[in-house]
């Protein structure tokens, strides 16, 4: 199974709890998933500069093998 990831383009998109997050290691597996930013702090405001983030937008699509 593979899935889509990419760098954000701006900061409504980081800050967008609509917009799922990725973070991946050092060999582009996927450890971690939210909807919040990463890492995210309750007690920070709410609005976050993506230039301190390390994760990457999640694009959501999904390779599964065709069934014979």
């Amino acid at each position: 199974m593979a899935t889509l990831a990419r760098r954000f383009r701006d900061n409504s998109e980081l800050n967008n709890v609509n917009v799922a997050k990725i973070v991946i290691d050092h060999e582009s597996n996927a450890i971690y998933f939210s909807r919040l930013p990463i890492p995210h702090s309750r007690d920070l405001p709410s609005k976050v500069d993506q230039s301190s983030f390390t994760c990457l937008k999640h694009i959501g699509l999904y390779g599964i093998p065709e069934r014979f």
